[in-house]
């Protein structure tokens, strides 16, 4: 499964000086999800409880980055 979690470029327009969660809602309207391409959920959890959670479900790793940061 491939999953994205921010778009800094689309259409020739750069988008790195957006923040984080700005670049998301461009992401959701411009994705079309299919078959191994999904969005990456974002999530609230502080880092102590996202890694609990990862080692609670065997997955492999966490992208993170604050939802106000520019890229």
């Amino acid at each position: 499964m491939y999953y994205a979690f921010d778009v800094l470029m689309h259409k020739g327009r750069d988008f790195t000086q957006l923040p984080l969660f700005e670049r998301r809602e461009l992401l959701r309207a411009v994705l079309k999800p299919a078959g191994h391409v999904a969005l990456s959920e974002a999530s609230d959890r502080t880092a102590s409880e996202m890694l609990a959670f990862v080692k609670e479900h065997g997955l492999e790793g966490v992208v993170a980055k604050r939802r106000d940061s520019i890229y």
